[in-house]
């Protein structure tokens, strides 16, 4: 730990910087539209299938797996029509990626 001016400790300030930096998402909501239904398993075929283009791959990731898989996309099937899946945090409201992957996010314009 680096002690700074006046005594305050610059790694727990990094640390904070870093956490309120991150980006805010809804895990789950694949089309960043604020709802949650199929168009949602949509987007995250699409994904998978034919772009390869999302502004936040986490929130494409069900399963915080850290992989954008057929298991999400099937994952978000059985959450709309089932309602027996709950996706990994965050959710069901906006919050930052608990876990460190190579997935790249953007601040869902959902998220204040």
């Amino acid at each position: 730990s680096v002690v700074g001016p006046g005594g305050s400790d610059n790694s727990t300030q990094a640390a904070l910087i870093e956490v309120l930096a991150a980006p805010v998402f809804v895990r789950g909501d694949a089309n960043s539209d604020g709802r949650s239904d199929i168009s949602d398993a949509i987007q995250i075929l699409e994904y998978m299938f034919f772009s390869g283009v999302a502004s936040c791959e986490s929130a494409l990731d069900l399963d915080d797996d850290g992989v954008v898989g057929i298991a999400d996309a099937i994952g978000k099937l059985t959450q709309v029509f089932q309602g027996t899946l709950t996706p990994a945090a965050p959710f069901p409201d906006c919050g930052s990626d608990p876990t460190l992957d190579g997935l790249t996010c953007s601040s869902q314009s959902t998220c204040p």
